[in-house]
């Protein structure tokens, strides 16, 4: 993994929405996946920290990948100001040509999504379940975005 900060679009495998996040205390700041959209609401920011772990921000806000670790808030997955603990963190795992799994290192959950607009195509954590609904796949290289 390259050691610098670079600018990445997340697409889900499984449905070919990227990852994007309502930027509104209202919404809780709730990550969702969408059409591609070619805004700084759907680029982040990917910083390697120590081993395999990263840290995402999300371009147009500022606010960093998190989640929700309480099973009465569905595990939902939000951005939040930066924080100085291991929820912020993600342990990138290469699974095949192009395609990833994003664990959260706080919880070993993993990045995940529902496939419905009645859920608001949501993305939340769950357990491993090797399957494509916990595989992404990153577009652009470097600080230059795509």
């Amino acid at each position: 993994m390259e050691k610098s900060p670079r600018i990445v679009t997340i697409i889900h495998q499984a449905n070919g929405r990227f990852l994007d996040a309502h930027e509104i205390p209202s919404r809780d700041f709730n990550v969702v996946t969408r059409l591609q959209q070619h805004n700084n609401t759907q680029r982040w920011i990917m910083t390697p920290e120590q081993g395999n772990l990263c840290r995402f921000q999300q371009v147009s806000s500022g606010r960093f990948l998190d989640a929700h670790e309480i099973p009465s808030l569905d595990f939902r997955v939000v951005t939040r100001p930066r924080q100085e603990n291991n929820t912020q963190l993600w342990h990138f795992n290469i699974i095949s040509a192009g395609g990833f799994t994003l664990r959260q290192a706080s919880s070993g959950r993993f990045l995940d999504a529902y496939l419905s607009e009645t859920k608001d195509f949501q993305v939340v954590t769950r357990p491993q379940q090797n399957n494509n609904t916990q595989h992404w796949i990153f577009e652009g290289k470097g600080t230059g975005g795509d």
